[in-house]
């Protein structure tokens, strides 16, 4: 009897670790979406154009965290490869709204880094 109600107990905790990270995953798919619909309107421009800045920008934050964590390699050498990581990220971007799209993209973005967080930092600064 006394395992029957350390299982239910067990479940219990498993079903509500489930639902907190599925809420945490509307929540970022929220946020997601609310990004999209600003930069598609902002900007103008396709949902396709979208979705590609989108792919850029996630694997600019998936590699940035595998450098960020390699102790391996210095931390000038980490800042080596942020910088060219961002800059690649950056002309990605550039190539798919062309320099004027890019501009305001930029210009946007700060603009809403600055009401939120009150930085000037450039986009895709790093924190190092």
């Amino acid at each position: 009897m006394r395992l029957t109600s350390n299982v239910v107990a067990i479940l219990i905790l498993m079903m509500l670790s489930a639902v907190g990270k599925s809420q945490q995953l509307t929540e970022k798919q929220q946020a997601d979406d609310g990004q999209r619909k600003l930069m598609k309107d902002s900007l103008r421009i396709s949902d396709q154009a979208v979705t590609q800045i989108f792919s850029i920008r996630q694997s600019y934050f998936l590699k940035s965290e595998t450098i960020r964590a390699d102790s391996s390699i210095s931390l000038q050498e980490k800042q080596i490869q942020l910088q060219k990581l961002r800059d690649d990220t950056n002309n990605g971007i550039k190539r798919v709204l062309g320099d004027a799209l890019f501009e305001k993209y930029t210009q946007m973005i700060l603009r809403r880094m600055n009401s939120h967080y009150g930085t000037t930092k450039q986009p895709l600064a790093s924190g190092n």
